[in-house]
Formats: structure tokens, sequence, C-alpha cells
């Protein structure tokens, strides 16, 4: 096993939270793509020149495997599955169907949550639904909008 995959893998094994995950989700997603494509260009020349086994392909979609146990996190669960879909690896399909439902569920449940919260905030009397003519619990991507304006006009910023 090469050296870069090797502290890659270590890497992967020792992340316990979205930032210290994400320098080796990505390098761990440019060395799948390499060993599927030994033309890929990351862009990064200490990947560009590996050489990456099938064998090391497996390793590195097991340690990414093995991660998504130790943290349920979105914003680390959302790394290891963008790494894992360079595998291209149709086994991973109940997987996929796992965290589809999971994920819809949580949209749902918290669209419904922030939903009440702008109708709360509106029942106040406070600006949430400004210049907004319609207000729908379907409308999320909207109603996180407005969510995210309300709060950074409060000095509040959620990162993505």
């Amino acid at each position: 096993m090469s050296e870069l995959t090797e502290r890659v893998i270590a890497e992967l094994n020792k992340a316990t939270d979205a930032e210290r995950l994400s320098r080796p989700a990505w390098m761990a997603s440019d060395l799948i793509r390499k060993s599927l494509n030994s033309a890929y260009s990351s862009g990064f020349p200490q990947i560009d020149s590996e050489v990456v086994t099938e064998s090391e392909r497996q390793q590195l979609r097991d340690a990414l495997l093995a991660a998504l146990k130790r943290n349920d996190d979105p914003r680390y669960v959302s790394q290891l599955l963008s790494a894992l879909a360079s595998c291209r690896d149709r086994s991973l399909l109940p997987l996929w169907i796992d965290y589809l439902a999971k994920y819809v569920e949580m949209m749902k449940a918290a669209s419904g949550a922030l939903y009440s919260v702008l109708v709360g905030l509106d029942a106040i009397e406070e600006p949430i639904f400004a210049g907004i003519s319609s207000r729908s619990l379907m409308d999320v991507e909207r109603n996180i909008q407005a969510a995210q304006k309300y709060l950074h006009e409060r000095g509040v910023d959620i990162p993505y």
C-alpha cells in the first residue's frame, strides 16, 4: 500500500468530527477515482502521481464505511457519503437507500419545525415573511432563505 493511501486511511480512522474528516475524505474520494481511472486528474500532484490498486480502493471504501459508524452529524456523514459515491459501487445500494430514507425523514421533520418557528415569529409580528406573498410548509428552500436572512440581520450566521 502506498504511503499516501496508508496515511489517508489512518486519518479516516482517527477522524471523529466533520472538521477533522474534511481532508482525508476528499483525498480518499480522489484516490478512489484515481483507482477507477488512472488518467483521472485531481489537480493535486500528490494524488495525480499515485497508482492506486483495487485492494487500496477497497481499503479506502472500508475505512469510509467504518467512519460512518462513529458520528451521525450530517456534516460528517455527508463528507463520507460523497467520498463513497466515488466508488461507483452498486453493492452500496442498500446503504444509499437507508441514508436516503433517513435524511428525507429528517428533512421533512426539520422542515415542519422550521415552518412552525417562522409562523411563530410572524405571529408576534416579526418581519420573517417580509416580501413573501405565499407561505407554505412545502416551500422548504424559501423558508430556509427567510430564516437565514432573518438570523443574518440579527448577527447569527449559519454555515452551510
